[in-house]
């Protein structure tokens, strides 16, 4: 079945030079493709969060003005938003770690909310806390169903927060299935779509929090 230009409506040839977004899958002709893929250039070309903040100013401002109508710009928003997940986390695998400026009582609403809307579960969402002096620890913990690979993957959060910054420590595991235990990078996805609803739900603590720049806790923990 032929493809279909998400802009112009033509049918895109087999031999065409044209653009399929990695992740929203909508396809661009060849005459169609040169602007989507100059909005996402900066985005894919990240290696780090140190400029994605700056990025994303002028990708909306770029979008903004593109003359594109509103659902291929929200086509292209969302694939913004999917390639940031990748390339802003500080990310080791299954792993992923997040600071922002927020109390505590904020931090541990956006967590447990994020994970029963991610997962529609009850898994310990609402832990206990330790208090020690300026210091509060909770660990949350999630499982999700993966239809791909048919199995489960869990996903544990720690928050840690000192004096009024949050720490968020994500890991997944699990996932696998078979003899070979093969995954299918469930408990990657795990992490990543747990990421990328926090920052849907709780734009606040991007716009309004410090994203980690440094894995280091501050001294007195």
């Amino acid at each position: 079945m032929a493809k279909i230009c998400i802009n112009c409506g033509a049918k895109i040839g087999i031999f065409e030079y044209s653009s399929t977004l990695s992740h929203t899958k909508v396809s661009f002709c060849e005459k169609c493709r040169k602007l989507p893929d100059e909005l996402l250039n900066d985005v894919r070309m990240l290696s780090d969060s140190s400029n994605y903040k700056k990025v994303k100013a002028e990708f909306q401002s770029a979008l903004e003005s593109s003359g594109l109508n509103s659902d291929i710009k929200q086509y292209l928003w969302d694939e913004f938003q999917q390639i940031a997940a990748n390339k802003t986390e500080t990310n080791y695998t299954n792993y992923a770690i997040k600071r922002f400026a927020a109390d505590f009582e904020e931090s541990y609403e956006a967590v447990r909310t994020v994970g029963k809307e991610l997962t529609c579960d009850e898994v310990i969402s609402n832990p206990p806390v330790i208090n020690t002096g300026n210091t509060k620890v909770s660990t949350f913990a999630f499982e999700q169903y993966f239809f791909r690979n048919g199995s489960y993957a869990s996903l544990t959060i720690t928050l840690v927060n000192y004096n009024g910054i949050s720490t968020v420590i994500s890991c997944s595991s699990g996932g696998g299935d078979g003899l070979l235990n093969l995954s299918w990078g469930a408990e990657e996805d795990f992490v990543n779509d747990f990421w990328i609803k926090f920052r849907d739900m709780y734009p606040q603590f991007e716009t309004e929090g410090v994203p980690l720049e440094s894995l280091e806790y501050p001294e007195k923990i």
